[in-house]
């Protein structure tokens, strides 16, 4: 038993620290409890159990801790891991790892990488804090780790806040308050997820910039159009953005019909009218959309539903046709058709001088 004086609060006054009565420690008894809690702690690491440990800063096997099912980082550079490995083995782990208990081992919250660099070089153990988090707490801290420190590439990044927002019941305004982002940027970031695999793996390889993917991702609703575009990009890697453009314009086109003026036609070898005017109830069949198809055109409405298309482009052709074989037969007389032009026209210029 061990006698020692220790300070008594309730008698400080005016900033001076008095003394109490000396009180008698067990200072055996203290440290017998730390090594029965310390021991209970290698007990639970050798029998793959973990106890109630949440709060405390542990050394746990590498063995023990699964990665995280949430952690939206999924490329790692086997260079840098091996670099940080040697630098964790050399100099020591500075910054622990963050996990959690999850029935009888432990899941990695923050912290994947310098995880996975200690088992490429053998460490024993790695410095882990415990901590208490449900699923959307752990969705949130998997992430903006890497956020903060813009390790995310735009895939990974729209992967989290897709995470966020279906796992952790966040919205995509509440997501962009919380980031100090715009909707907008949140919105486009996740129309990314929409885009095929092939292009997916272009910028998250980096050989597409994020920056040219916010073309792409204005056709998500048009996978026609995106497929069209993998199919090229894996044929031919655009080398400037204005060339992916031109890529996305190609596919445009060949996924849809003008809906005026002259067009070209493989299969006739030659340039063809549009030779219908659609009703309204024809327009929004048509699905009709805005596209600017290259640097050199405007914007123009294009047809998406091209079966629609062809068969009111036949039927206005067979109408064409039989125009010019009546005025053939009738020349010098304006036919039913041209009638109907000439009275549109008219109406027109009529309007127009009032």
């Amino acid at each position: 038993m061990t006698t020692a004086t220790i300070p008594n609060p309730k008698a400080s006054r005016r900033g001076k620290l008095k003394l109490a009565q000396p009180v008698a420690i067990d200072v055996a008894k203290d440290e017998a409890r730390d090594v029965r809690i310390r021991h209970a702690a290698y007990k639970a690491w050798d029998n793959m159990t973990t106890t109630a440990v949440e709060g405390r800063m542990m050394n746990i096997p590498p063995g023990l801790i699964d990665p995280s099912p949430f952690n939206p980082r999924q490329a790692f550079s086997e260079v840098h891991l091996q670099s940080l490995g040697e630098s964790l083995r050399d100099h020591g782990q500075l910054q622990p790892c963050v996990v959690r208990v999850v029935g009888p081992r432990y899941e990695l919250i923050a912290g994947e990488r310098r995880w996975r660099a200690a088992q490429r070089v053998g460490m024993a153990t790695v410095w882990c804090k415990v901590i208490e988090a449900d699923d959307a707490r752990a969705v949130e801290l998997a992430g903006v780790e890497n956020y903060q420190r813009s390790q995310l590439n735009a895939i990974e990044e729209a992967r989290w806040f897709a995470e966020m927002i279906e796992k952790a019941g966040f919205t995509q305004q509440k997501l962009a308050d919380r980031l100090s982002l715009s909707q907008g940027h949140v919105s486009n970031r996740l129309r990314l997820l929409d885009l095929p695999a092939g292009l997916r793996e272009r910028i998250i390889s980096g050989e597409m910039p994020a920056t040219w993917a916010r073309h792409l991702a204005a056709w998500t609703k048009r996978p026609v159009v995106l497929k069209a575009v993998e199919k090229e990009v894996a044929k031919t890697l655009p080398r400037s953005e204005g060339e992916l453009k031109r890529t996305l314009g190609d596919a445009v086109e060949g996924a849809s019909r003008p809906l005026n003026g002259w067009f070209y036609s493989a299969a006739v070898s030659g340039h063809r009218i549009v030779a219908f005017k659609p009703t309204a109830a024809q327009r929004s069949e048509l699905e009709i959309e805005s596209a600017k198809i290259n640097e050199f055109r405007d914007a123009e409405d294009r047809c998406f539903n091209i079966a629609l298309w062809e068969k009111l482009q036949a039927e206005g052709e067979a109408k064409a046709k039989a125009r010019d074989d009546k005025r053939a037969q009738q020349p010098g007389k304006m036919i039913e058709g041209e009638k109907g032009e000439a009275q549109e026209a008219r109406e027109k210029t009529r309007k127009l001088a009032a």
